[in-house]
């Protein structure tokens, strides 16, 4: 049960990196192997610091009134990702506009696309047994869905407007399933 619930964390939390690659998709804004690396490796380590910063709570704290309490607070976080994603505008990070993703750029948008994962990592380490999978998966993921969304963007860039409130839907509704499915 806890692979499967953090393997929904890591896809609830790395949609917006899907996004993200439609988003440069769609502006034909490249992002290069190193790129990928970097903001995926930031995403990891934000993860290992939520989790570390998790585990040192569970110290102080009874273990089924933590694990109450990081299931509700992720359920509430998958809520207000639904209800945040309708009013967010996205950033792109080519501050530079040369169409590529740089490393310093990189940076930037990992930062940017893991600040989530910081909350939901402590919450999922609160709730339950966090672990190094955690970490790794959620890197693998938003390395593999920047690409994936790059190469949708470009493929419905002639089909018209995506909308991106499909994905924060699935974003939140993902972090909820998760939160109860480690509830029980």
């Amino acid at each position: 049960m806890e692979i499967i619930s953090s393997v929904l964390l890591c896809l609830g939390l790395s949609t917006d990196s899907f996004s993200m690659g439609i988003n440069y998709g769609l502006r034909c804004i490249k992002v290069p192997f190193s790129s990928r690396i970097i903001i995926s490796l930031v995403s990891a380590l934000n993860m290992l610091l939520a989790l570390s910063l998790g585990k040192l709570i569970m110290c102080f704290v009874d273990p089924y009134i933590a694990k109450l309490a990081g299931c509700a607070m992720l359920f509430l976080l998958g809520v207000f990702v639904l209800c945040q994603g309708f009013l967010k505008k996205s950033i792109s990070g080519d501050f530079d506009n040369n169409r590529k993703i740089t490393w310093a750029e990189a940076l930037y948008v990992g930062v940017a696309l893991s600040v989530d994962s910081l909350g939901a990592g402590i919450c999922f380490a609160v709730s339950g047994n966090g672990f190094l999978f955690l970490p790794v998966c959620i890197g693998i993921c938003q390395f593999l869905l920047i690409q994936a969304g790059s190469f949708f963007g470009k493929k419905i860039s002639s089909k018209g407007k995506f909308s991106k409130k499909l994905l924060v839907s699935l974003s939140g509704g993902l972090i909820c399933l998760m939160a109860v499915l480690r509830f029980f």
